[in-house]
């Protein structure tokens, strides 16, 4: 028998991470399983709650949860993209039978999410040019005060 060759750390990591995927799919499809596995969650949460490794948001100095949600909202966001993308890809588009029918019609896009991805780009253009702003603004005072500090060097005059 040949000896096995040894898996590096990486790759054992990525079998158990595949290997529990699996694990929680199959706990997922049996709602025995997946009920009981939720109470075991809810359990050592609150007993970490009790313990105090975790910071609830009541806990939390105003500045720490202003961070927080701010950290929140943003995932939340590129979660809703996420999900947009994927209900855009799912969406069943039946081709015309034949050229006489006429074009596609429009593929089914949530106006909340599209009005909501505009509004996201839209800030994030208004962001750039308001630093772009600032950085100039700061790079001209450098540049007037260069000026300033050559024009009145005494070896330079």
């Amino acid at each position: 028998m040949a000896p096995r060759e040894k898996m590096t750390r990486e790759e054992r990591l990525e079998k158990n991470r595949i290997a529990e995927r699996l694990r929680y799919q199959r706990i997922k499809n049996d709602p025995d399983k997946y009920a009981r596995q939720k109470v075991k969650e809810r359990e050592k949460y609150e007993k970490k709650k009790n313990k105090g490794s975790i910071e609830t948001v009541k806990q939390m100095t105003p500045r720490v949860q202003r961070k927080a949600r701010k950290i929140w909202r943003e995932e939340a966001k590129i979660r809703r993209r996420r999900l947009a993308l994927q209900d855009i890809s799912n969406a069943f588009v039946t081709p015309p039978c034949s050229d006489k029918e006429g074009p596609l019609p429009p593929q089914n896009i949530n106006r909340r999410t599209q009005a909501a991805q505009q509004k996201s780009t839209g800030k994030a253009r208004n962001l750039k040019i308001k630093k772009q702003a600032e950085e100039i603004a700061q790079l001209k005072s450098a540049v007037q005060w260069i000026k300033n500090h050559l024009l009145s060097h005494p070896t330079l005059k």
